[in-house]
């Protein structure tokens, strides 16, 4: 069967069989690091099943295993994709985006065409043995998610999720910055700043895109993905590489 497990720091997939010879038992597998989205979020998701279940055999509460999952610095956030897990009543205990979300309940959420989403992902996990996607709308785009089931030892369950944006490329990316262009010429900075901050105003967002705008001296104007950037000074920040 499928492994999925971290090596040399990044995800890595693998399909292993055992075979049996005179007597002795061996393991022939390969593996590979997927690229893709898709793959990706199978691992975040499976890694954190996985942590899950190792933390219910040691004893310890379901709320520390969720903090990890919830933590935005953590090893279940990479780059746009992060671990979000509710409960099968639509409690949220994890989210490695809207730490916010954290104690509200999403049952009644519902995408742009009335589908109740989370309603639908317990339902498909009630009716499977393994990881189940599900199709939506969010943020004026079309979302996949994959959740899988955990159970802890009171037998409550969750589900741990992880989901993208197929379609948020770079013509999406372009076509932003353009409308936002636009609106600024025509609206004002102050007025396009409080839309591109404003992280329920979908006009300006596109699945996971967003948008900024800084000064030519690198004052933070507006920040579509994390407003406590705003009004702060950037110019001499660096990547993890060390690139301003």
């Amino acid at each position: 069967g499928w492994v999925t497990y971290e090596w040399y720091g990044a995800m890595k997939i693998a399909y292993v069989a055992k075979v049996t010879k005179k007597g002795m038992d061996y393991v022939v597998g390969c593996g590979y690091f997927p690229f893709s989205k898709r793959d990706m979020i199978i691992g975040l998701v499976k890694g954190a099943a996985s942590l899950f279940n190792v933390y219910k055999d040691q004893g310890k509460q379901p709320k520390e295993v969720f903090g990890i999952m919830g933590y935005p610095l953590g090893r279940f956030v990479l780059g746009d994709l992060y671990i979000y897990a509710l409960t099968f009543s639509g409690d949220h205990v994890a989210h490695g985006e809207r730490y916010g979300l954290i104690g509200t309940n999403g049952w009644d959420y519902k995408d742009s065409n009335g589908k109740y989403v989370n309603r639908e992902i317990v339902a498909k996990l009630k009716k499977s043995n393994t990881g189940v996607w599900v199709d939506y709308v969010s943020k004026r785009a079309p979302k996949s998610t994959y959740a899988e089931k955990v159970m802890d030892a009171q037998g409550n369950e969750y589900f741990v999720a992880c989901g993208y944006y197929p379609d948020a490329n770079r013509d999406q990316v372009i076509d932003l910055v353009r409308k936002g262009y636009v609106f600024v010429k025509s609206y004002g900075l102050d007025k396009a700043a409080h839309l591109f901050n404003d992280i329920d105003h979908a006009d300006f967002r596109y699945g996971d895109l967003y948008l900024f705008m800084f000064d030519l001296e690198g004052n933070c104007k507006a920040e579509g993905g994390n407003d406590q950037l705003v009004n702060t000074n950037m110019f001499d920040a660096k990547d993890e590489d060390g690139t301003y």
